[in-house]
């Protein structure tokens, strides 16, 4: 740990790789790991910005979902491998779920995938657009949180749920393609996004959560029918000045957006009207 001027070695016949083993080892390129390797553990290569590459051979069974934070190098995985793949990917997925654990920059995404794992992009300065295939569900908690060079996201048309802070602080964020089955937005998922200013949500939305959008540039916002609940500060922030509030939802706070000047609730809510 902490050894600035490693630049190259060759790992023994050792099973596990431990925890913080190469954390914050900066002028490290090169890792040869014997395939007695079976466990790499947390944070083990932790800040090595000059990583070039490395190889998962087929024993690798166990690696900590921040055993690679904040490491941008180019990943293989032995094809024996029966828990981890890319399919020739820059990602790490787990063969069992299908779920992307970690991706190192701009990369393709398998068609497999069915899901982006927490923090699998966090605060990756290297990414700059990505493209979600079809086959993904979810977007998990802090999935894309801090890419602060993101300017680009397209959904496929499978995602329904955007998790916590999924893309929050992601300040170059300005084109958000969302997908068509989107269900759910939780809270924060795009907060600090400072440079999102047009937002068009698609016709199945039901939830915003709190926090979602808020400290975004939005200029303004279409709520689609299938609004149901609006989060607390959900747009606080923002440069919205008026809102139109679906019929169909039962629970809504629009607070702390300074240049809001009207509220209109459609006929036919049984909660809320526009007195």
């Amino acid at each position: 740990m902490g050894c600035k001027n490693l630049q190259d070695i060759t790992l023994p016949k050792l099973a596990t790789i431990p925890s913080f083993l190469f954390a914050d080892c900066p002028a490290l390129k090169q890792v040869v790991m014997p395939e007695s390797v079976t466990s790499i553990g947390k944070q083990a290569f932790r800040g090595c910005t000059s990583l070039e590459s490395l190889y998962i051979g087929e024993n690798v069974g166990n690696i900590a979902k921040d055993a690679f934070w904040r490491c941008s190098f180019n990943l293989s995985i032995d094809p024996n491998n029966t828990r981890y793949y890319n399919d020739g990917c820059n990602v790490l997925v787990d063969k069992q779920t299908n779920v992307l654990l970690q991706g190192f920059g701009n990369t393709a995404i398998p068609q497999s995938v069915v899901a982006i794992g927490e923090t699998a992009f966090l605060n990756c300065a290297e990414l700059t657009e990505i493209h979600i295939p079809d086959g993904v569900t979810e977007i998990k908690n802090r999935a894309f949180e801090g890419c602060k060079n993101l300017t680009k996201v397209t959904m496929g048309n499978g995602v329904y749920s955007i998790g916590y802070n999924a893309f929050a602080m992601c300040d170059s964020l300005a084109d958000v393609h969302f997908s068509p089955e989107l269900i759910s937005i939780e809270s924060g998922a795009f907060e600090g996004c400072t440079s999102l200013s047009v937002v068009e949500l698609p016709t199945k939305v039901s939830v915003i959560k709190s926090s979602a959008f808020r400290h975004c540039p939005i200029q303004s916002i279409v709520l689609p029918d299938s609004i149901r609940q609006i989060g607390f500060q959900s747009f606080e922030d923002t440069q919205i000045s008026s809102l139109v509030i679906p019929a169909g939802v039962n629970e809504v706070e629009c607070s702390g957006i300074p240049n809001l000047e009207s509220i209109t609730v459609e006929e036919g809510n049984p909660y809320f009207d526009s007195r």
